[in-house]
């Protein structure tokens, strides 16, 4: 084979490959394509939705530079508590989901928590697994699996409103009891790839039966909130079925693809000349 011929299938085989890299996103938002202070009951923005969001009106809005690098996010504020503030649903799924956003939020007090669950959008918005924040030790990000019963703290996790936080949740099935539900909840804070080994901290998981079977609604909760003190601002909000589409962190393989395609294309434009 040709050196120039070999040049040319490795370059369009790399940009081919880097696409693929995206392949596992089932839907996103971040929340830039609203202007500043909508209401987005009913908006529609970022892309792989099966609905529009359906929102407490006034409660969940859009604002501008609370997470630094971003244009727009969520804002979420609530008076008392709300166990479907917000919800939006996406293409079912059956398999691992991992959800994954940036986090911004008020010190909550008392028994002030929020949740973000993951369900099959039928009857009880607090059913299925989810990840949250509560006021208990601080502020430590949490997994739960169906009810309140079962709960696991991320031991020494602090969200607050002096820090941005990458949280994923990943539900998936174990076949341990449950049949064919959902029954394990993890949650990973601030890592750029999955890992539960013994020396990564910023991890936690549940057992425990959700009773869903498959998954298209991602659900928000709030609890006990106090009007305008109490503020969740949410960011880069991903769906996926694999970990590393559901951050925000790009895959180091993606720019390594990217740039063997580009200096491919290079060297085969050099030579043909």
């Amino acid at each position: 084979m040709k050196v120039n011929s070999f040049i040319r299938i490795l370059a369009v085989n790399a940009l081919f490959l880097v696409p693929s890299a995206q392949a596992a996103l089932l839907a996103s938002d971040d929340f830039n394509s609203y202007g500043a202070g909508l209401d987005l009951s009913g908006e529609n923005g970022g892309t792989g939705w099966s609905s529009n969001w359906t929102a407490e009106s006034g409660n969940v809005t859009s604002q501008t530079g609370v997470i630094p690098g971003s244009d727009v996010s969520m804002r979420i504020t609530d008076n008392g508590s709300s166990d479907g503030i917000a919800k939006r649903s996406f293409a079912s799924q059956n398999g691992t989901v991992y959800v994954g956003f940036q986090i911004r939020t008020s010190d909550l007090y008392s028994n002030e928590f929020f949740q973000i669950y993951l369900n099959d959008g039928v009857g009880d918005n607090t059913k299925g697994g989810s990840v949250g924040i509560r006021n208990e030790l601080g502020n430590p990000a949490f997994a739960r699996v169906a009810g309140s019963g079962t709960t696991t703290n991320l031991t020494g996790s602090d969200i607050d409103d002096t820090n941005v936080h990458q949280v994923v949740l990943k539900l998936s099935k174990t076949g341990t009891g449950h049949a064919t539900n959902y029954d394990f909840a993890e949650v990973f804070l601030d890592l750029a790839t999955e890992d539960t080994g013994a020396a990564i901290t910023n991890y936690g998981s549940q057992l425990g039966d959700s009773t869903v079977s498959s998954l298209n609604t991602v659900a928000f909760r709030t609890h006990q909130f106090d009007l305008n003190s109490d503020i969740v601002y949410i960011d880069n909000l991903r769906l996926a079925t694999t970990y590393a589409d559901a951050i925000v962190i790009p895959e180091a393989s993606s720019y390594v693809l990217l740039g063997l395609s580009i200096f491919a294309f290079i060297i085969f434009g050099y030579r043909k000349k």
